[in-house]
């Protein structure tokens, strides 16, 4: 196998990865959803028995953490396709434009990167919010297990609220990386061309 086919075979197994990343990635917001949707359910069907709503905080932590990954390990893919592989393709002179890559992308990338950071904010810590808001008088004249419970949440919150914005920071960051890229990359090509 030649090395030109080596780094088709690593494209392709890339890109595949990278979507399956953003499948699961949506699954599990799909599923975070579901359980918080019948943890509410049985809430507030059961209004002496808010207790079950300390679990949403813990379970927008978990989301928030791995859905996080997901984005680093999207990000790293992205990466090694943009800065590793397309240099390797261009110095084998195979210019075919990827879409990691592609001004198309760029042009909707930036917009992209906001809108998930916004919908991960209020589809994962909006219900812990309001999950906290409901169980605070409960908290403050309960026990010291529901006290610690509720400001174990909030803590909880404030750490998904982190790692939101740091997902986020990553992404843009790379973006700004790619951008400085296809510049140099254009001026590269050119000149090859010429010559």
């Amino acid at each position: 196998m030649s090395q030109g086919d080596t780094a088709r075979n690593n494209f392709s197994s890339a890109r595949l990865e990278l979507i399956e990343r953003i499948k699961l990635r949506d699954n599990v917001v799909v599923i975070f959803l579901g359980a918080i949707g019948v943890i509410f359910s049985i809430s507030l069907r059961i209004s002496e028995n808010k207790d079950i709503l300390y679990i949403i905080p813990y379970l927008s932590f978990g989301c928030s953490l791995i859905i996080s990954q997901h984005n680093s390990v999207i990000g790293c893919l992205a990466r090694y396709l943009v800065f590793e592989l397309e240099p390797f393709l261009h110095s084998i002179n195979e210019y075919a434009p990827q879409w990691d890559n592609s001004t198309s992308l760029k042009q909707y990338l930036s917009k992209a990167i906001q809108y998930r950071s916004i919908s991960h904010v209020v589809l994962i810590v909006l219900p812990s919010i309001f999950a906290l808001m409901l169980l605070l008088e409960d908290s403050l004249d309960g026990s010291i297990i529901q006290k610690s419970l509720w400001v174990i949440g909030l803590v909880l919150v404030a750490i998904c609220v982190d790692f939101i914005i740091r997902s986020h920071t990553d992404r843009k960051d790379f973006q700004n990386e790619m951008n400085e890229k296809e510049e140099k990359n254009d001026i590269i090509i050119n000149n090859e061309k010429k010559n």
